[in-house]
């Protein structure tokens, strides 16, 4: 959650929300360091000019071409990129799918192509862990220079690599932007680990990193009010193949029940 009156942020990143809420979200931020936005063709075409609105209070804007030619009007992604600069952003990323991506701002332009590829693949996701990619990189450096989003741009093309967490040689795909350097073991105890589900100690932990960032402090008198929220079938799923391949024998007898315990244990922490 974001308290009404949270401290200054370094940095604040929406995404695929209504422009509105963005805003909304934006007001209740004092003196932002640097704004990151996303959006996406249904917010473009239902509500342009409040996107457009948006737009003033952004520093970069992160869209992919097909959007940017939509938002601005424009046929040429050039032109488009001016148009939308025009509006407020100081800079600007067009996410051009199979032929890589590209930085605009007033004074420069920059692009990365992709790795050259016979049957690209452009999967649901694969724009979001762009944007988290790069992103993440200006977190990671504390710096939002020219230079820091040139590398933030080859940072965030390389999030995604073979698969290593599994075998994926049953499976079409052997590709994901996997979480890389992620021990739970060191954050939650080799006990608690075991209990959690992946995407549940991914949760726990960014909730985690929210709050040091927001410099948000948690204390017996705000603890109710603090929380982590989250849902997923991954967990039966998980117990359901468990069952199928290797029998009820290795299943956990306690099934989705340990999975709410832990989580409102972390929750109270």
């Amino acid at each position: 959650m974001l308290e009404r009156r949270a401290k200054d942020e370094s940095g604040t990143t929406d995404r695929r929300r209504d422009p509105d809420l963005q805003r909304s979200v934006l007001d209740q931020v004092r003196s932002p360091r640097f704004v990151a936005c996303d959006t996406m063709n249904f917010w473009i075409a239902g509500k342009r000019e409040a996107v457009r609105e948006t737009l003033r209070e952004v520093d970069i804007l992160l869209i992919n071409d097909e959007e940017a030619r939509q938002l601005a009007g424009e046929t040429n992604t050039v032109r488009a990129a001016r148009k939308i600069l025009g509006w407020g952003p100081s800079s600007l990323v067009v996410k051009r799918g199979e032929y890589g991506a590209a930085l605009y701002s007033n004074h420069s332009h920059f692009a990365v192509p992709a790795y050259p590829l016979l049957d690209p693949v452009d999967p649901t996701g694969a724009g979001d862990s762009f944007a988290g990619g790069f992103v993440g990189h200006l977190a990671r450096t504390g710096r939002t220079d020219e230079k820091a989003f040139r590398q933030a741009l080859i940072t965030g093309s390389s999030g995604v690599g073979p698969i290593t967490h599994f075998d994926p040689t049953p499976f079409e795909t052997k590709f994901a932007a996997e979480v890389k350097g992620f021990d739970a073991v060191a954050l939650f105890g080799r006990k608690d680990a075991r209990r959690m589900d992946r995407f549940a100690q991914f949760a726990v932990a960014a909730a985690g990193q929210a709050l040091a960032d927001a410099h948000l402090s948690v204390t017996p008198e705000n603890a109710p009010r603090i929380g982590c929220i989250f849902g997923s079938g991954s967990h039966v799923l998980g117990h359901h193949c468990a069952l199928l391949c290797l029998g009820h024998g290795l299943l956990c007898p306690q099934l989705i029940t340990v999975g709410r315990l832990v989580t409102t244990a972390d929750w109270r922490r």
